[in-house]
């Protein structure tokens, strides 16, 4: 029975439909639709709705594609439209419905995300540690086509619990995420971000030798990198502290 893959496909449809500018344009201009642009746009949007609503509403299609896709949709509508516990309590149905989907990992990656907006230290850091676990296994799956890519992916949420844990002061948790993440990364994915914060983390926790190694590790490496540019002043302002820690020990 393919009536719910096709419904699925009309939800797609009308959300490609909303954020095409140039198709919205000529139903305009053939009177098929009125108002403006936002307007038409959002009536676009509710339809899309409705229909993956109608995918969602019934029980019978939990566990199939078509649920999952639906699904997915309305967490990202609902995120977007300032909806965050509409978007988590379908995450969190997608995630006890589909523990092992391949695409889990877009949904727990914005799980943490609200999290993180909505300043909810303990259920961010949860949902980036899920996501990192999914990812890891997943690399153990698969093959090496997306190897790569799913790499970056646990990467890059190590890089972000870095800066979470940064905010807060947590100086050292901070520094293995950064490095953590930085050795997670594929050769051709690497960037100086990470090191950068490694060498901050090392001059905040006194460290300045190990500070002013990765500074040079950046500057070496990622010469051309934005943050390289502030190689010369940080470890000036090592040597700076450096000196009056030292004097001030001699007081």
């Amino acid at each position: 029975d393919y009536r719910y893959a096709a419904l699925c496909r009309i939800g797609e449809a009308y959300l490609a439909m909303s954020k095409d500018d140039e198709y919205i344009g000529v139903l305009k201009e053939n009177r098929q639709v009125s108002g403006n642009l936002d307007e038409i746009k959002g009536g676009l949007e509710l339809k899309a709705v409705e229909t993956f609503l109608a995918i969602i509403e019934n029980k019978a299609l939990e566990g199939s594609d078509d649920y999952f896709k639906a699904g997915k949709y309305l967490s990202f509508y609902y995120k977007e439209k300032g909806e965050v516990q509409k978007a988590l309590d379908m995450i969190n149905v997608l995630v006890e419905i589909y523990p092992g989907h391949a695409e889990l990992y877009e949904l727990l990656k914005l799980k943490a995300v609200i999290y993180d907006e909505m300043n909810m230290i303990d259920e961010t850091v949860s949902s980036y540690e899920d996501l990192i676990s999914l990812l890891t296994y997943r690399i153990s799956k698969e093959d090496e086509r997306d190897k790569d890519s799913l790499l970056t992916m646990v990467a890059d949420s190590y890089f972000s619990l870095g800066d979470l844990f940064y905010s807060q002061d947590k100086i050292s948790e901070s520094l293995y995420l950064y490095l953590e993440g930085f050795k997670k990364l594929p050769e051709k994915e690497k960037r100086g971000w990470p090191l950068y914060q490694a060498a901050n983390c090392y001059s905040i926790l006194g460290n300045y030798n190990k500070a002013n190694y990765y500074y040079e590790k950046l500057k070496k490496e990622f010469p051309d990198d934005f943050w390289s540019e502030y190689v010369g002043w940080n470890k000036e302002r090592n040597a700076w502290k450096q000196d009056f820690e030292k004097k001030s020990a001699g007081l």
